[in-house]
């Protein structure tokens, strides 16, 4: 906001912070001086009000800064956290440009399977991801794209989308309803 004008997304109480914290800075810290001032003069002799003043001086830096410190922390994190959202954001949209790009290419209803398989895998990191199908007059299902560490597991699989023993498992069931 060095020119005045508020930064893409900047909301309205993101522009107003800086002047709230150093209103309330300003405020906290006038009457700590002035109450403090006004105490110290009505409770101590003349000659210690020196000592003390230095003493009530150097209390009012430290608790600054600590103060001053906590702040600009809690700020760096919010940065630091905001930043790694924004990296993993821009990946995501670099995997999904890549995902988008690849599937532009394929030719066949196979090639799309196993490109968001490997989609899925690789980038979302799903330990598997598999197309099953079921062909007309068929209640099997049959495995038709698979990606992942876990990729094997779907060579043994015996699913079915009917209403025997093996169409009601969680494939069977998510083929007949519609819903993973």
């Amino acid at each position: 906001m060095a020119s005045g004008r508020p930064a893409a997304g900047e909301s309205k109480a993101a522009r107003h912070l800086p002047l709230k914290v150093a209103g309330g800075y300003l405020l906290a810290s006038s009457l700590y001086i002035l109450f403090s001032d006004r105490l110290a003069s009505a409770l101590l002799p003349p000659a210690a009000l020196s000592a003390v003043q230095s003493v009530k001086g150097l209390g009012f830096v430290l608790l600054s800064s600590v103060i001053l410190y906590t702040v600009l922390h809690a700020a760096g994190q919010a940065v630091e956290r905001r930043s790694r959202q924004q990296a993993q954001l821009l990946q995501l949209q670099q995997h999904l440009l890549a995902a988008a790009d690849s599937l532009a290419r394929v030719t066949t209803e196979l090639q799309a399977y196993a490109t968001a398989c490997q989609f899925l895998t690789d980038v979302l990191h799903y330990p598997l991801a598999w197309v099953a199908q079921a062909y007309e007059g068929e209640e099997e299902l049959l495995p038709v794209a698979a990606a992942g560490p876990a990729g094997r597991f779907v060579e043994g699989i015996t699913a079915r989308h009917d209403e025997s023993a093996l169409g009601q498992g969680p494939v069977g069931t998510a083929f007949r309803t519609g819903k993973t």
